[in-house]
């Protein structure tokens, strides 16, 4: 939802309601990689006030506030193994396997095994949500009556989810209990948000033809990991299972994003007074490191293909435009999940993988209404 309202000659004020990040995927029970993903969520809205200046010689100036909620949920399966050893390893005196007998080892690991395997259903789930603002700034210069210039900066920001973190059907035998145990507690969950710049030029080729074009760059390197913290100082029921070095996460993810770019180019037929009919084409870098892509967030760069109309009366001011889009990938996302220290991010801390490749492929459609008075 946008509102803008011209405050005078030069000076206008506006407000919006959207949504400027989201994610969502949700794989089957079944699924091969469950112990490294099941559910990912994340819903951010941002509401924006702005006002813009114009000098009255083809120069305009805007600056704006995104005051943003988000919400996020990240669950899967969780293999009880490693914390059944971990606490039979904690009992025995020792820091590893390597340092027991044979027959210890064995022991210690047909008792994992055999805990997991009536324990299949092990569950963790992490919900949270906070608030944050980043600041906007633009400019727009008209060069002539046909072509105009733009360009505009969005500064960058960090969540801190903050909510719960649950694990169910926990094997109470691995910590010295009977039955299942439902652990939880309070943690968060530091998500980064890119810098970015965009450009853009339209021109207006002839009375019919409108030509556009524009790139914007992301910094996706500032978010180099998902990790989820406990809250509560590592003194909360996961934490005694986990077991966590002190200052280190719960869990860690590596990610290692990469900055982007994104080109594209578009075109404007204005058919009649009423109906414009419109096209665009937008080539978009994936920000996911191809040494870590994970079950997660399997991407790929990608190509944007879109078609759309508009219809307009002038006399009423309303205006609606509809647009479908396809989107095509380069190439199928190669999925190589493993697990990651905190201390060593880029050495795999156990022999737990999971290697997949996805064909991956979207569609969109869209309606917008507006109405001028």
């Amino acid at each position: 939802l946008y509102m803008t309202h011209e405050i005078s000659d030069s000076v206008d004020v506006g407000f919006g309601i959207h949504a400027p990040y989201g994610l969502a995927a949700d794989y089957e029970n079944d699924f091969a990689g469950r112990y490294f993903a099941d559910k990912t969520e994340l819903t951010v809205v941002s509401f924006s006030p702005s006002i813009a200046i114009n000098n009255g010689e083809g120069l305009s100036m805007g600056a704006g506030i995104n005051v943003m909620y988000a919400e996020g949920r990240l669950t899967k399966y969780q293999d009880v193994r490693g914390a059944v050893v971990q606490a039979s390893l904690q009992q025995a005196g020792a820091s590893s396997l390597d340092q027991l007998q044979q027959p210890d080892q064995q022991q210690i690991v047909g008792q994992a095994n055999a805990l997991a395997a009536n324990y299949p259903d092990t569950y963790s789930d992490v919900e949270g949500d906070d608030i944050a603002v980043t600041f906007r700034v633009g400019f727009l210069y008209e060069l002539n009556n046909a072509t105009q210039f733009g360009l505009t900066a969005q500064t960058g920001t960090e969540f801190e989810l903050d909510g719960d973190l649950k694990i169910s059907q926990f094997p109470g035998e691995a910590v010295g209990q009977s039955g299942p145990l439902s652990l939880s507690e309070k943690a968060t969950v530091p998500l980064a948000i890119p810098e970015s710049l965009t450009v853009g030029a339209r021109h207006q080729l002839t009375d019919d033809i409108t030509l556009l074009a524009g790139a914007t760059y992301a910094r996706w390197s500032r978010f180099e990991e998902l990790d989820v913290y406990s809250a509560e100082g590592g003194n909360g029921q996961v934490s005694q299972v986990i077991q966590p070095a002190e200052g280190d996460p719960i869990t860690h993810v590596t990610e290692k994003w990469k900055n982007t770019w994104q080109f594209n180019v578009g075109g404007i037929w204005q058919a009649s007074e009423q109906w414009a009919f419109k096209a665009g084409y937008a080539f978009d870098e994936s920000p996911v490191n191809e040494d870590y892509v994970t079950a997660r967030i399997p991407s790929e760069d990608r190509h944007w293909l879109t078609l759309g109309t508009q219809w307009n009366d002038r006399q009423s001011g309303w205006t609606v435009d509809a647009a479908v889009g396809t989107l095509i990938f380069a190439d199928d996302a190669k999925v190589s999940d493993r697990e990651y220290s905190h201390q060593q991010p880029t050495v795999p801390s156990t022999a737990a993988s999971y290697e997949a490749e996805y064909d991956l492929s979207a569609w969109s459609a869209g309606i917008q209404v507006s109405k001028a008075f």
